[in-house]
This record gives structure tokens, sequence and C-alpha cells, in this order.
């Protein structure tokens, strides 16, 4: 993905976050560009790894089809150093980390309440801890990794299959980069705030609210969850925002409050 393309992307997650705080004196505070420098920062990440396994894969392309009497055999091109489980232990690595450092936000939100909460010092343990999230994750990499893997022994076949493997990663990316790890930072900072909630001793019984941006782009899942306020210890909360469960999956634009 080219630079000026994901800075319209991140102006867009901006604004749209500028638009829930000027609406609504919701806890979004500070976090929109804190969330966008974390969308950037990670991207970079995904994409610089989503761009070695191109790159692995390609440099297997060693002679044309047109000059082969059969078409080549995909095991012919296996690369021993790189493969398929190592590209999504990596990418998933790197979500941990994202998810961690969204988590942070959320934890210090009910810090700026003036409530005692003790930042985690390992706080992407929770990716694990929160199994729909990693479960979403690790099946969207699968799922990538494979539909890749059609396409390179398709592409294998053509003489000009090099270009485009290239050109179907840059117009793939985005899916990684963006959408799937922008709905991860969004879940990390929802779950974080509602872990931190948690384990603070003065909310135990605080309840909490699903809020939607009351528009017309509202799922129907998300529209339900908030009919269903408040949520509490007898009342837990379905899922989080973000976390893949809701018919908009991770492109979520709910947040959870506590009153």
């Amino acid at each position: 993905m080219n630079k000026n393309k994901l800075k319209k992307i991140l102006k867009l997650i901006k604004s749209q976050l500028l638009k829930v705080k000027s609406k609504q004196k919701y806890w979004i505070t500070e976090e929109d560009s804190r969330y966008t420098s974390l969308l950037n920062q990670y991207s970079k990440q995904l994409s610089k790894l989503w761009k070695k396994t191109c790159d692995s894969y390609t440099s297997k392309i060693k002679i044309k089809a047109s000059e082969l009497d059969i078409d080549p055999n995909p095991e012919d091109y296996e690369d021993p150093q790189y493969d398929s489980s190592q590209y999504i232990d990596q990418a998933l690595t790197i979500l941990a980390e994202a998810f961690g450092a969204a988590v942070i936000i959320g934890f210090e939100e009910i810090q700026s309440r003036d409530l005692t909460v003790v930042i985690p010092d390992n706080p992407h343990k929770f990716f694990d801890e929160a199994q729909e999230i990693k479960n979403y994750s690790h099946a969207a990499l699968s799922y990538e990794q494979t539909q890749f893997d059609d396409i390179f022994i398709e592409y294998n076949k053509l003489d000009d299959g090099k270009k485009q493997i290239r050109d179907w990663f840059d117009a793939n990316e985005y899916r990684l980069t963006d959408l799937m790890l922008g709905g991860i930072l969004w879940y990390g900072t929802q779950y974080g705030f509602v872990q931190a909630a948690i384990e603070t001793s003065q909310l135990e019984e605080t309840d909490y609210y699903w809020i939607t941006e009351a528009d017309n782009r509202v799922c129907d899942d998300c529209i339900k969850i908030e009919d269903g306020n408040p949520y509490n210890k007898a009342n837990p909360l379905p899922t989080l925002p973000g976390g893949g469960k809701t018919l908009c999956g991770s492109r979520c634009r709910c947040i959870i409050d506590i009153k």
C-alpha cells in the first residue's frame, strides 16, 4: 500500500473518532491520535512482513511456463526457509504487541477517572486471554495465506507471474494492515477499559453500556446489543466492539462506557 492511501485511511479513522468525541462526552479523549499512531506503527510492521512473504514466494519463479512442456509442479518451488506457519506466527506476534499497546490505552483511561489501576507489565498477554480476537486474527491470517498459496500456484504458470503476484499483494494488503489491525486496536482499547474496570474493586458493581454511533451504518447486531444495556456481572457483555462476533466484524465503531 502506498503512503498516500495509508494516510487517507488514517485520516478517515481519526475523523470518525473525532466525530464521536464531538457528539458525546464518552471516554475518547486523546486516544484518537494515539490510536492512529499505533495503527501506523504496526501497519508498517505487518506490511514489511507481508512483502517479505511476497518476496519469498516470487523468488521461486525461476523459469517461464512457456519454456516447459508441462505445468510446473508447485512442490518444486517450496521454500523450507519460509512457510505459511512461519508467516502466521510472526504476524500473530505483531498483532499481539499491537493489542497490548491498545490495552494500555484502555487501562490509562480508567486512571484518568481518578481510580487506582495498575497497568500490567506485559499487556499483550491479554491477546491470549481474549480468545475471540485471537481466533479471529488466526482465521483471517490463515485465510489470506491459503488464498495466496492458491494464487501462487496459478500465477506460477504464467510468463508474468511474478508481476501478477506483486499486484495481488498490493491490492490485498490493506485487509491485513488496516482493516484487521484497526479492528484489533479498537477491540484492544475497549478490552483494556473493561478489564481495568473489572480489576478495580471500586467498580465491582459498575454497569457497562454498549454505545453505537446511532446512524444508519450501525449493524443489526450492535443495535441489539445496545438495546440490552446495561451490562454487569449478572448480565455480562456478549462480546466487545471489534471482536468479530457482530455483523460489522473488525470494522465496529461502537465503544463501551461505564456509569
